[in-house]
């Protein structure tokens, strides 16, 4: 893994993300530390969308998706969360119920020891000559030695959401898995125009955490005051400034019965790790960026809603981002 312009120095951030925010609506806050500026098309919450599922339900959960007996799994059932089917009309779909886990990446990073064209399964904006490593290498390769270590001093991560992966090696992870990064609900990538997601609606990650763009956060309503953490989900958390405090800041997957949502069955959609999604563009700056929705651990919950974005070169990582995946 290759992290380009991106750099870790003393728990401060460098290159790879702009300002190109609109948080009037929000409040105070939302800066967030640690991952650049957010990207906002600004909280939606209380506009169902009519082509989806809305507050009402539609959705399944289970091994690889509810089906009859006998019938074929609506969902792919193979490595990876388990997932939730979102019966959404038209173009229904599958997204993991968690974040992938370190664990399920170290299945993943093995199989590509046996198997090297998994290294050709990563998107636009990456190039296996300079990206032959699926874990952070470098200046980095410490803080995820510190991550996936569990010894008698350490806690074992192996249920936290994996940190440290760039876009191309999510990318390459959910192909591997039999899914894909989560794009567009009718196939491809989430459109951007002028620098922002053209219609969350109208995405998968976006359509999920809303409930069918039916509240603004996963579990609801805007907390209020939403410039504090919101005590429903990991969120809140300073930025760790040496890798000493890089332990116990995201929370094992589905570990908060309160960040259930927006569908049943789906956790951690706001707040933990942020997420990786197919969305990638050339902004106006002349610089190709991808985007991670959701927020982090480190931002207070006005920065933790559905739809609000930062945007990175896709080879970007940090100790607060991560992904899961969606199927079709």
């Amino acid at each position: 893994m290759s992290w380009g312009a991106a750099a870790l120095l003393g728990g401060i951030l460098l290159g790879g993300c702009s300002l190109l925010a609109d948080l009037d609506s929000l409040g105070n806050g939302g800066d967030g530390t640690g991952g650049g500026t957010g990207v906002s098309n600004g909280p939606s919450g209380g506009e169902t969308d009519p082509g989806g599922t809305g507050a009402g339900g539609g959705a399944s959960t289970g091994g690889g998706g509810a089906a009859g007996p006998g019938e074929p799994s609506l969902c792919p059932a193979g490595p990876g969360p388990t997932m939730v089917r979102v019966e959404a009309n038209p173009n229904p779909y599958c997204i993991d119920s968690t974040e992938v886990t370190i664990a399920q990446y170290l299945e993943f990073v093995d199989a590509s020891a046996l198997d090297e064209s998994i290294l050709d399964e990563q998107g636009p904006g990456c190039s296996k000559g300079d990206n032959e490593s699926l874990i952070p290498e470098g200046g980095l390769a410490s803080w995820w030695n510190k991550m996936v270590r569990a010894d008698a001093n350490d806690e074992s991560q192996m249920d936290h959401p994996v940190r440290f992966v760039d876009w191309c090696d999510a990318t390459a992870y959910c192909k591997w898995a039999g899914k894909r990064l989560c794009g567009a609900r009718a196939g491809g990538p989430v459109a951007v125009v002028d620098d922002r997601i053209d219609s969350p609606k109208d995405a998968q990650w976006f359509h999920a955490c809303t409930r069918g763009g039916s509240q603004p956060y996963p579990y609801g309503a805007r907390p209020s005051p939403a410039n504090v953490p919101s005590g429903i989900c990991r969120d809140g958390d300073s930025s760790p400034t040496n890798e000493n405090s890089l332990r116990n800041r995201t929370a094992p997957v589905g570990s908060l019965a309160g960040c259930e949502g927006g569908f049943d069955g789906l956790f951690d959609m706001s707040g933990n790790a942020a997420e990786w999604i197919d969305s990638c563009a050339l902004m106006q700056d002349g610089v190709f960026r991808c985007a991670t929705a959701g927020g982090t651990y480190s931002f207070m919950a006005d920065a933790c809603f559905c739809e609000f974005v930062e945007w990175h070169e896709p080879k970007f990582v940090y100790n607060t981002v991560g992904f899961r995946c969606c199927s079709p």
